[in-house]
């Protein structure tokens, strides 16, 4: 499978490490990435703005690295994730190869979500994750850090909806 971070990825061109994602929890991943997406499509349509709107000057940088460098959200094909929500499933184990040189993308990539996220419902139009999201988002990312450093992957330990 293609990395899920796919864009997030950077220029890492070392060896490949598999990482495990178990006990997938299929319908907050959906949540999840549904909030992802509408956040950077917010900040790219602030970053493209010819006249943006007033914002804090850390928002606005945030705007421009999230809106400018890391793009548009995109769809992510993950097939195996449809047909396991189209199947019922609540949760799925899935497998990413990806550059060993992913955790720190991916590590900078969730605290420059986790700092945006604090200008949610007061700055920016998305609304914030819920809890379970926020809780989800740090376990995913986590996942890639830790298992790209050698650990063991770590089982979603729920809820699963």
């Amino acid at each position: 499978m293609t990395s899920p971070l796919g864009r997030y990825a950077g220029e890492a061109h070392d060896a490949p490490v598999t990482v495990r994602l178990l006990a997938a929890p299929l319908k907050i991943w959906q949540r999840a990435a549904e909030h992802h997406d509408e956040l950077m499509r917010e900040m790219a349509l602030l970053a493209l703005s010819p006249t943006p709107p007033e914002l804090p000057t850390r928002l606005l940088q945030l705007v421009d690295l999230l809106g400018r460098q890391y793009g548009a959200a995109g769809a992510r094909p993950d097939d195996a994730r449809e047909q396991a929500m189209a199947a019922g499933l609540d949760r799925l184990d899935l497998s990413y190869e990806v550059p060993r040189g992913i955790a720190a993308d991916a590590q900078r990539m969730r605290d420059l979500l986790d700092e945006v996220e604090n200008y949610c419902q007061t700055d920016l139009l998305t609304l914030e994750q819920s809890p379970v999201q926020a809780a989800f988002s740090r376990w995913y990312i986590d996942q890639f850090v830790q298992q790209a450093a050698g650990r063991p992957a770590v089982p979603w330990p729920g809820p699963w909806d």
